[in-house]
């Protein structure tokens, strides 16, 4: 190897290892700023004008496994399994899915009465009285 090859070598090895070191650094950064805790969660959703805030703080629980689950849609950003068919729905920070799922109140025209009912009618999950209700109900804020 001539010199000037070794001093290539040198330098890309450097530039190389603080390139990792910068996006280790990002990386991290991103990480802990989408992770939250079960007090953000849901004083969050009491900030927004979702109706009937405890139960919707339990289907976060549910469907996250208290904010802990390793293969869920959490790594998505996505507190509530939102589905599109074929894969989870993406979010870029954990509020914006509490945004979407505001939304989704919205949209399936939630006005009032028994809450666990209207799911059962809208969200459209199988087994959605049978399984999901009876274990939403368990779930211990």
């Amino acid at each position: 190897m001539k010199p000037e090859d070794k001093e290539i070598d040198d330098w890309f090895r450097t530039f190389i290892t603080r390139l990792v070191i910068v996006l280790l650094l990002i990386l991290g950064t991103v990480i802990y700023c989408t992770s939250q805790t079960k007090d953000q969660v849901y004083d969050y959703i009491i900030a927004s004008d979702i109706k009937h805030p405890q139960i919707v703080f339990k289907q976060v629980l549910k469907e996250t496994g208290h904010l802990n689950c390793k293969h869920c849609s959490l790594d998505r950003n996505n507190l509530f399994g939102f589905w599109d068919g074929e894969k989870f729905l993406t979010f870029n920070t954990w509020e914006e899915s509490i945004d979407y799922y505001e939304r989704w109140q919205i949209r399936k025209g939630y006005n009032g009465g028994d809450y666990y009912e209207f799911l059962i009618k809208k969200w459209g999950a199988p087994n959605m009285s049978t399984l999901y209700i009876p274990r939403l109900k368990r779930v211990k804020i």
